[in-house]
């Protein structure tokens, strides 16, 4: 028996006892390995008689008697083909010493492609405990199987006992093929440098899920590529779907090539940042309560929405319409109409604005120093409903290249005598403004009209680089630059630059109106560079 063999089963029976020896790493490699072998090798010694185990089935039953600190390595470059794919159940590491699964070697990420229905990956409880403080990272997850054949990608859940996984990171993980991608059931987890593409249901298959669905709360959810999931097959046709929780992170994400970019229901204390939206048939973002909850104190701010049907909806779906939304800023975000796509058939052409809030309940909601070019037909801004003392809208660039659309439409006289309108700049070729049935050509006309809105609004040539592609302001953007509102709750632009600069150089620092503060140099790298 040799030395390292007893160490591996040393380190496996106190682990099921409760009990940890020091931290070991374990290596696995289906072209190299052999589940007699001990695991300790990443490669076979010499005399062929240790070296890295080879099985799914093996680094299940390691991680199952992991603890903190232990790793479980799968090499570069290696296939995994089967049927099902690898569970981990109540492993547990601690937030300085995680259990960790991984890769090693070089080449390419070890890869499980799964021919079945079962997913690729499960992270789990049982009766007895959770897993707890894993990190997962460096792993490709794809499905072969046929349509009607296909299973979920990635699922971090427990449906079944009383104790639920939390703190599991999820890094630099593919997950590709699957009927839906990742299904997120659990608290404090993060989903982090992923790639979570082409997951939705197939012609003859039943609704599929979305690309990435998150239930629970402290969700950190950044720097992923989340493109083309849920389809128009899906009922959850979204890329991201946030379904209730609190303390969720958004962040630097690219979403793209789905009918919804993000849906955020029922949510609290939740932050949407730095995001992007790219060809979404659509509704990028969709913020609102339903018939169980509200939404309340979020924050949708510098992100990027182009080539999209929509933009920003505030609605409550699902049963909604008693609870709404509360305390929620939308602020610096850029909406731009480039290209957009066709609208998807089954779904129609969506809000009229693309920023639209809808006639659910609302209160504290501050729309502010956003720039929103509209192109095919839509409004910049959408009201509908009832009375919206709840509602601030200023700061705003609106740009409007339809003459036959109004840059703003409030829904009825209750609107206009209720929402607080100022401050916005009205840069585009149609009208200002339509109110119920009426149409004010120009800001004059909007102010005769309702004397309470748009007292310090302007109207003219934004001068911006090169709308719809390219919405940020020149120097010859004198009706932007120093024009706008100074705002406690917008301390910075899109890039982080301080409000107010003085953009103008008359010794006075003034915020611009829109998403950019002239004179930051800190921009977008690709369309709006």
């Amino acid at each position: 028996m040799t030395q390292r063999w007893i160490r591996s089963m040393l380190v496996v029976s106190l682990a099921c006892s409760g009990q940890h020896a020091t931290a070991a790493t374990w290596y696995i490699s289906e072209s190299l390995g052999n589940d007699a072998w001990s695991g300790l090798l990443a490669e076979p010694n010499g005399a062929g008689t240790d070296g890295p185990k080879r099985s799914l089935a093996a680094a299940q039953t390691l991680l199952a008697a992991a603890g903190p600190g232990d790793d479980v390595r799968l090499r570069r470059g290696d296939v995994w083909t089967g049927g099902s794919g690898l569970m981990i159940h109540r492993t547990q590491g601690t937030a300085a010493q995680p259990v960790r699964l991984h890769a090693y070697g070089t080449g390419a990420a070890p890869s499980l492609v799964i021919t079945g229905a079962s997913p690729a990956l499960v992270v789990r409880g049982d009766a007895d405990r959770a897993s707890r403080h894993v990190e997962i990272a460096d792993l490709q997850f794809q499905s072969t199987a046929p349509a009607g054949s296909r299973g979920d990608g990635v699922l971090v859940l427990e449906g079944f006992h009383p104790h639920r996984p939390s703190d599991i990171v999820l890094r630099a993980i593919d997950v590709r093929g699957f009927l839906s991608g990742i299904n997120i059931q659990a608290d404090r987890v993060t989903l982090e440098e992923s790639i979570v593409f082409n997951n939705f249901a197939l012609a003859g298959e039943a609704d599929g899920g979305p690309g990435v669905y998150v239930l629970g709360s402290s969700a950190t959810i950044r720097n992923n590529l989340i493109d083309h999931n849920a389809g128009d097959r899906s009922f959850f046709a979204w890329n991201l779907y946030v379904h209730g929780g609190s303390g969720h992170v958004i962040a630097g994400n690219t979403l793209s090539r789905s009918v919804g970019g993000l849906k955020l229901r029922a949510n609290a204390d939740t932050v949407v940042m730095h995001n992007r939206f790219r060809e979404i048939w659509l509704t990028p973002i969709n913020v609102g309560g339903d018939d169980a909850g509200g939404c309340f104190d979020l924050r949708i701010e510098g992100n990027e929405i182009t080539q999209s049907v929509g933009g920003i909806t505030i609605q409550d779906q699902s049963g909604g319409g008693t609870i709404g939304t509360h305390r929620l800023r939308v602020v610096n975000n850029v909406i731009g109409e480039d290209s957009p796509p066709v609208p998807s058939a089954p779904f129609g052409a969506g809000a009229d604005g693309l920023i639209a809030v809808s006639p659910d309940p609302l209160d504290d909601v501050l729309i502010a120093h956003n720039t929103v070019w509209a192109t095919a037909g839509k409004h910049a801004l959408s009201v509908y409903g009832p009375a919206r003392p709840g509602l601030r809208v200023t700061g705003n660039l609106w740009g409007q290249a339809d003459a036959g659309v109004a840059h703003v439409r409030l829904g009825s006289a209750a609107v206009a005598g209720s929402i607080g309108l100022d401050h916005n700049l009205y840069a585009g070729v149609g009208a200002v403004a339509s109110v119920g049935g009426s149409t004010h050509a120009t800001l004059p006309a909007f102010r005769a009209a309702w004397p309470t809105l748009e007292s310090a609004g302007l109207a003219g040539a934004a001068n911006l680089v090169g709308p719809p592609a390219d919405l940020r302001p020149t120097e010859d953007s004198h009706l932007v630059i120093d024009t706008g509102p100074v705002l406690a709750e917008v301390g910075d632009d899109i890039d982080g630059t301080p409000r107010p600069l003085d953009g103008d150089g008359d010794g006075t620092a003034r915020s611009d109106i829109g998403a950019w503060e002239f004179g930051s140099d800190v921009i977008f790298a690709d369309s709006f560079e």
